[in-house]
């Protein structure tokens, strides 16, 4: 597999794109020039006006970097208003690009349509790509929209706030993502095929509309601040659902929407001062007081995982500490005691 180089900077379209010193101008220069399983590094050194589109059934692992190629560099994709989707690719032939297709350090806004947008619509179910500290904000559409009827994506570290749709629409599985101030809502999740799917510390907070929505597997996610319910539940193609030390403070309506045939469909999961109330159905264990505040990204710096935390303070009000050392709360360094003091704190990342 071959390597190209891309420099909004210093590069030319011209050169053949296979060093440094060599590069190309435009990543679409350097994805013409590549065929399926290229490396493709983007160096921080521009900002990017242009709509990146990935050959259809073909992959790329484009990194963005910064000095050398070992080393991160949030790479900047502008659409300025007028450009249509941030970063495309579709898989319609079923082909095998799994282990072909990453994408990651890229900051995407200004696009009219999504910030990034994977279609898929045949092949292997446990075939798909991975994307990864990507920031996508300000577009159009939705920040991320995973639009496929077969197959399951991974994003990580990856963040989406202040689009025109949704955070993140259509995911199967996340981890350590944040997605905050959307006008649709945090993370659409409905899938009316038979694929799981998994969440794992995922924040959705100040979102216009539901912070959680159809959250199958969901493991220790916070949803706060949104003006619907924090979590939504829909009893699809009786798939399974489970919902495990999640947390869901001052929505707009229910802490969790559990259909009625779930009386308990987990453990450990908390809900107060939700509109609503706690849920529509179903059982909760729950402290009285606490306040949660979201760190958000500075976009000016690469992302990590441990901009993505929530600090849980708990109220001088709130319950005693019971039940959840072996609920799994102890992973976050939870107090001993609960109650009084206000200053006990629980972090995410």
């Amino acid at each position: 597999m071959a390597i190209y180089y891309v420099s909004g900077l210093s590069g030319d379209d011209g050169d053949a794109g296979t060093t440094p010193e060599t590069a190309k101008q435009t990543i679409g220069a350097a994805i013409t020039a590549s065929a399926n399983g290229d490396t493709i590094y983007v160096k921080n050194d521009a900002t990017y006006n242009e709509a990146v589109v990935i050959p259809a059934n073909t992959g790329r692992l484009m990194f963005g970097y910064e000095g050398v190629s070992s080393d991160n560099g949030m790479v900047l994709l502008d659409g300025t208003n007028s450009l249509g989707v941030g970063i495309y690719m579709s898989n319609t032939s079923g082909a095998s690009i799994a282990d072909l297709l990453k994408i990651a350090n890229f900051e995407i806004k200004n696009y009219t349509s999504h910030g990034l947008h994977y279609q898929r619509t045949s092949g292997d179910a446990n075939n798909g790509p991975m994307f990864y500290n990507i920031i996508s904000h300000n577009n159009g559409g939705s920040g991320f929209y995973s639009q496929r009827a077969s197959g399951s994506e991974v994003f990580s570290n990856c963040v989406a706030h202040n689009n025109a749709g949704w955070g993140f629409l259509d995911v199967r599985c996340a981890e350590y993502c944040l997605a905050y101030e959307n006008a649709s809502g945090g993370f659409e999740l409905y899938d009316s095929s038979s694929y799981n799917m998994s969440f794992f510390k995922c924040i959705a907070h100040g979102n216009t509309g539901v912070g959680f929505h159809d959250c199958r597997n969901t493991y220790k996610c916070v949803a706060s601040n949104n003006t619907d319910d924090g979590f939504e539940f829909i009893n699809n193609n009786n798939r399974v659902q489970s919902c495990h030390e999640c947390i869901s403070v001052d929505n707009g309506g229910y802490g969790f929407d559990i259909p009625n045939s779930y009386s308990t469909f987990g453990q450990g999961n908390i809900s107060n001062n939700n509109t609503l109330g706690a849920t529509s159905s179903g059982n909760l264990d729950g402290w009285q007081s606490f306040d949660v505040t979201v760190k958000d990204p500075s976009l000016t710096s690469t992302f990590t995982a441990e901009d993505a935390r929530v600090g849980i303070t708990m109220g001088a009000s709130a319950d005693t500490y019971s039940g959840y050392a072996t609920s799994g709360w102890d992973d976050y360094a939870a107090p001993s005691g609960g109650g009084g003091g206000g200053g006990q704190h629980i972090y995410f990342g």
